[in-house]
């Protein structure tokens, strides 16, 4: 599990710039190409690779409410579904309070 304060940030940076072809309409590798980011981040962002790629696959399969897949990578990640369960609500609430 991440605990380290780099790692903390590196995968909240991964998380965010997942996000950026639905913001900006843009395929994700091509915007990628403009950024200088680790081969690290962007076979993490690309291909879920990596712990951070792990951790994409973890959220992007609770954000479809695929339990399976929840269940399967949190055991990868030694996360309880309490644990993921918790996080999912309480990263939920972060995001309602940033409008």
């Amino acid at each position: 599990m991440i605990s380290q304060p780099a790692s903390l940030h590196r995968s909240f940076l991964a998380g965010m710039l997942s996000l950026l072809d639905i913001y900006l309409k843009q395929p994700l590798a091509d915007l990628l190409n403009e950024l200088k980011i680790s081969d690290e981040m962007r076979k993490a962002l690309i291909d879920h690779e990596g712990e951070d790629g792990v951790i994409l696959t973890l959220i992007e399969a609770a954000e479809h409410g695929d339990l399976d897949t929840v269940k399967k990578t949190g055991q990868t990640l030694a996360l309880p579904l309490a644990e993921i369960t918790a996080a999912s609500l309480e990263s939920m609430n972060w995001s309602s309070g940033l409008k």
